[in-house]
């Protein structure tokens, strides 16, 4: 399975979190451009199942566009 990093920002404090080192205060979201760009990288690959990583990534700004673009993935 592919891992997308959509964000770098998480507004969670979860105590288990194995990634607090990674997330930043204002975040770093993937542009749209770039997210196409990596979805269609992977479409060439054997890979069906693809994983939208982070910090947070409902936290995206537009998480709602990512989704329509991995539904026709």
């Amino acid at each position: 399975m592919a891992n997308i990093a959509v964000t770098t920002y998480c507004n969670l404090h979860c105590e288990y979190c194995f990634a607090h080192t990674m997330i930043e205060e204002m975040g770093n979201p993937i542009d749209l451009d770039q997210f196409r760009m990596i979805l269609n990288w992977i479409a060439r690959t054997p890979q069906n199942h693809i994983g939208l990583i982070g910090g947070e990534p409902l936290v995206h700004p537009h998480i709602d566009e990512i989704f329509k673009e991995v539904n026709f993935f």
